[in-house]
Order: structure tokens, then C-alpha cells, then sequence
């Protein structure tokens, strides 16, 4: 430290001044550093839980709707067989399905 002050006092007074800037950018930029990490540490953690929000939300409306088609389904069936499902019906249940498969088939976290 007592080198630092010996270098510093052969400085102008110039040198002295834009040294002590130099020391006011780089603390500035250090503190600025940090705060960036705790936005980047906070955002990241909104956005993982909105995505697991949403990863849940998705497979609960799945499965209301899968619910929903198997009830129809049988329905159907029960009044007159599968004549009556609609080939639009049967196509929903497919796309269902497969939705399901993804959503059960994408690793979490």
C-alpha cells in the first residue's frame, strides 16, 4: 500500500485526477456487475417458475380434456357405436394423445 502512495505522489496532479476516476469507473463497474448478477439470478428464477406454471397448467388442461374425449367417447359408443364420432372428434383425440406424450416426455428442470 505504502508502494501505491509513493507512485501515487509522483503523479501530476493530472495523472492523479484521471487515476481516480479510473478507480471511481472500475468500482462502478464492479457494483454494477454484481447488481446485473442478482436482475440476471431473479429473472432466470421468474422465468424457470412461469415455465413450470405453465408446464403444469398445460397438463392439467390436457388431462381435462382427455377426460373429456374418453367420456365422450363412450358416449357415443353407448348411443349407437362409433359411427357417431365424427372423424374431426377422432383426430382431436389422436392430437390429444400426442400432446400428452410430449408434455409427459419433456424433462423437467
Amino acid at each position: 500500500m505504502d508502494e501505491d502512495k509513493l507512485s501515487s505522489e509522483r503523479l501530476t496532479p493530472m495523472e492523479r485526477a484521471l487515476l481516480h476516476y479510473v478507480e471511481r469507473l472500475t468500482s462502478a463497474l464492479e457494483q454494477s456487475a454484481s447488481q446485473f448478477e442478482v436482475l440476471e439470478q431473479r429473472s432466470t428464477g421468474l422465468i424457470a417458475e412461469r415455465q413450470r406454471l405453465l408446464s403444469d397448467c398445460m397438463m392439467s388442461l390436457i388431462a381435462s380434456q382427455a377426460s373429456f374425449m374418453t367420456g365422450f367417447r363412450a358416449f357415443a359408443k353407448r348411443s349407437g357405436g362409433s359411427a357417431l364420432i365424427p372423424p374431426e372428434m377422432e383426430e382431436a383425440f389422436r392430437l390429444l394423445e400426442t400432446a400428452g406424450e410430449a408434455m409427459t416426455a419433456m424433462p423437467s428442470k
